[in-house]
């Protein structure tokens, strides 16, 4: 079992002490390309460095472990290793100071011009089609200013800049004719300033802030000869502030030390600190100065890569490493069985932060514990296909799902395919914050866990977890069999609409041919969401025996229980759905939807067909107000619910802090 230690260009402080460690690969520290080229033995590990900065290549484990003898991967004490799937951007050119050309009356010089006896300054230019003019208005006593700037290829063509730098857009549409020569006219009144193309009026603004001493405004009331003007001519890409650089692989996103690029449509909309835009090669990016020493902590990163992947590479252990900007995926382990990845960080990633795969049947068998996913653009937590058998523990998965061009996202997403994805266990998680704030939830965009499409044996369980904020349904159970949801607290989740993702708890059966059949939804409490619980089939796919009890579900904004399309029992979409021992909150309008809205639980229970022995009262929570949704002493629910047998004995105490201080006990009472 040999050590081996990972570092970006294969660097290290100290390689004598780490190769005498190791005492198995000659250079002490192995580069990516190093690793990669390695053969591991099972039970060695490799420790990742920071020394060297972000480890900027793809990691591809060559080897495999075996059962209860895994390859480890872990950061070398101290360090906090990040695996990069950006490279960083140098070499920017452009930019740099205004310099005048041939277009202006005088070539090869800058114009200046002094204001006349009444306050105003004329500029007289030749315009070039293609080119950025800018006339800068300075007072004479002050470093205060003002711009009026005549542009080609925007919809701006003459624009007044205050001390904020906001541009009064006067729509005027492209107004210069190329070779044509123009006059442009000044005139400030002692409160006003008035540009004048050809003494043609096209923006006014007012300069009464007469005490502000901040850069870019006029200070005082403008007097005779307090104006001069200079003219400058710019290239045509617009403004001295962009710059471009050589990047092949077309970034998805880029990131300037750390922040989020704002990503524009054409080089000429880049008019903002971290705006970006990519077309042949050519990565370009506005900034005030030199990116290349503006950006130096880390600097210009663009996406060219996962950070990590590993296809079919068994039994391995991955803990206490970062991964970070990739152009795709954070960390994806395709194909593998019995491989743990545990207090990673996965965030800033353009799809999912972490992705598990499955190529047959009974891939998985592994355990997610304690990461946070946070971030990424689609979905923080994610296993497709044949994942079966995985424990997805104490995570934190929040603000995912960010991408305008993602859908289908979530903070904790499972799908099968309906042939796999069974036995996973998602429990203990705190899952908040995920999708677009603000959004719809059409698609469902911003999930908190989502389960969909798995087969029903052996059974799929959600428990325990911590679902709040999401933007949209806070437990998202579609087209799954045998599926368990017991013990969560959802609250605050698909407040934006009243479409049919919109619920703390959604089981629905949704296009295609598979249904819900003998789901769970036990001891749940749902509050502050569009609907509280939603139940409903789609045409053959059908929801068929599923049960509905111990939950509470009230202080939803719409229906506290919504159940349509079968979900309601009407023989056609679904059948045999029980609906008993639940705490809907005090009778209000439409408080249930049952095929139609029912305003009383004796009109619900005779549409239902029976008693629902449901406590018909506000649950009284401890402290609502500040998200505390424990019961009080008081409430109506303690002792009201059905003893659910031995398998669900245990519930959340109230000393329960997620992840990883998620307490449970035996219910003493039903």
């Amino acid at each position: 079992m040999a050590t081996y230690y990972v570092a970006e260009g294969g660097t290290a402080t100290d390689q004598a002490k780490e190769n005498a460690t190791s005492g198995t690969y000659p250079g002490g520290c192995m580069s990516p390309a190093g690793h990669n080229a390695e053969t591991f033995a099972a039970g060695d590990s490799i420790l990742l460095s920071d020394e060297g900065g972000d480890i900027r290549a793809k990691l591809v484990t060559p080897s495999l472990g075996s059962d209860g003898n895994q390859i480890v991967y872990d950061a070398k004490s101290g360090d906090t290793p990040v695996l990069s799937g950006s490279d960083l951007v140098t070499g920017f050119t452009g930019g740099g100071a205004p310099s005048p050309v041939d277009t202006v009356d005088a070539p090869g010089i800058t114009q200046s011009f002094t204001a006349s006896a009444d306050c105003q300054v004329e500029a007289n230019f030749t315009y070039e089609s293609g080119k950025y003019i800018r006339i800068q208005i300075r007072k004479a006593t002050s470093s205060s200013y003002v711009y009026v700037t005549a542009e080609s290829d925007r919809s701006i063509v003459l624009g007044y800049y205050n001390g904020s730098f906001n541009e009064v857009d006067t729509d005027e549409g492209d107004v210069f004719t190329d070779g044509v020569n123009y006059d442009i006219k000044v005139i400030a009144n002692g409160t006003t300033v008035t540009a004048y193309v050809d003494d043609v009026e096209k923006v006014s603004g007012t300069v009464s802030h007469n005490s502000t001493t901040e850069n870019g405004y006029l200070q005082g009331n403008l007097v005779s000869d307090d104006l001069s003007a200079v003219i400058y001519d710019y290239p045509a890409s617009g403004t001295e502030n962009i710059w471009e650089a050589t990047v092949t692989t077309e970034p998805k996103q880029v990131f300037m030390d750390g922040q989020y690029g704002d990503k524009k449509a054409s080089a000429e909309a880049c008019v903002n600190e971290y705006d970006w835009f990519w077309t042949g090669s050519t990565l370009t990016v506005y900034a005030t100065s030199d990116p290349d020493t503006l950006y130096t902590d880390p600097g210009v990163e663009a996406g060219a890569r996962d950070a990590c992947w590993e296809y079919g590479r068994d039994y391995l252990l991955v803990q206490n490493i970062t991964f970070r900007h990739s152009n795709g995926l954070g960390a994806n382990f395709y194909g593998v069985v019995g491989t743990d990845v545990k207090d990673c960080i996965f965030e800033w990633n353009k799809t999912d932060g972490l992705y598990f795969g499955g190529t047959t049947p009974g891939d998985g068998s592994g355990e997610i514990s304690g990461n946070i996913a946070r971030y990424n653009g689609r979905v923080g937590i994610a296993a497709n296909g044949n994942e079966e058998n995985m424990t997805i523990k104490q995570n934190t998965a929040h603000h995912n799902g960010y991408q305008d061009d993602e859908e289908w996202t979530a903070g904790i997403k499972l799908w099968g395919n309906y042939t796999g994805g069974t036995g996973n266990i998602i429990e203990e998680n705190l899952v908040y914050d995920n999708g677009p704030a603000g959004g719809s939830v059409d698609g469902g965009l911003g999930a908190g866990i989502w389960v969909d499409e798995c087969a029903g044996t052996p059974k799929s369980v959600i428990r325990f977890n911590k679902v709040y904020d999401n933007n949209g349904p806070g437990i998202f159970i579609e087209k799954i069999d045998n599926c368990e949801c017991y013990g969560n607290v959802v609250y605050d989740c698909a407040v934006n609409s009243t479409n049919w993702a919109s619920s703390g708890i959604l089981l629905v059966s949704t296009a295609g041919t598979m249904g819900c059949d003998s789901c769970l939804i036990y001891n749940n409490t749902v509050t502050g969401c569009q609907h509280g619980l939603r139940v409903q089939g789609y045409s053959t796919a059908q929801i068929v025996d599923c049960e509905i009890k111990n939950n509470i579900l009230s202080g939803n904004i719409d229906a506290e229980l919504y159940c349509g399309q079968g979900g309601d029992n009407d023989t056609t979409n679904g059948s045999g759905n029980v609906y008993q021992y639940n705490c809907l909150g005090a009778e209000a309008t439409g408080f249930v939807y049952w095929g139609s809205s029912r305003d009383t639980y004796d009109a619900w229970e005779t549409q239902y067909g029976g008693t629902t022995n449901s406590v018909e009262s506000d649950p009284s929570f401890t402290n609502a107000g500040a998200d505390d949704y424990t019961l009080a002493s008081d409430s109506p629910c303690i002792g009201a619910g059905v003893n659910l047998g031995a398998s669900y004995d245990d519930a959340l105490l109230p000393s329960s802090t997620w992840p990883d201080g998620v307490v449970t006990g035996d219910q003493d009472d039903y």
